[in-house]
């Protein structure tokens, strides 16, 4: 799905298979070689990832325990969309389009994210909140 309030981002419905057991969800297959780096992080609940900057990289997340909230800009405007380990779904965030997160509720959150790029501390393509037009997104 691709939807114009998200600025060219895309939302992609993934499979779930359960059972009695718990469930499976397939992100991500081999024939996409050219991924280089998949990483996943924990977001302690009622903690922003993001407080003061945007991140402006390409990023594939996948929430894949409790919630999260993604704010989305286009550097004039922002919109948020909230993502669940429940209901597993990809968002696409392509290149130039600034982008966050933040758990706004009490559980811990896990996601698997499979950016553009390697994870360099000193260069992590961030852009200060106070930089844009838009306004903050928390």
């Amino acid at each position: 799905m691709t939807d114009g309030s998200l600025y060219g981002c895309e939302l992609i419905s993934l499979d779930r298979f359960s059972d009695q057991r718990g469930y499976l969800v397939p992100v991500w297959s081999q024939e996409e070689a050219s991924q280089q780096y998949v990483y996943y992080n924990v977001t302690y609940g009622r903690e922003a990832r993001d407080t003061d900057r945007w991140h402006i990289h390409t990023d594939r997340f996948v929430v894949i325990q409790g919630n999260l909230l993604f704010a989305l800009s286009d550097g004039k405007t922002t919109t948020s969309i909230g993502l669940s380990g429940r209901d597993p779904k990809m968002l696409i965030v392509p290149p130039g389009v600034y982008h966050c997160l933040n758990n706004r509720w009490d559980k811990d959150a896990m996601i698997l994210n499979l950016p553009s790029q390697i994870y360099d501390p000193s260069d992590e393509g961030r852009v200060p909140f106070d930089d844009l037009e838009a306004s903050h997104p928390w």
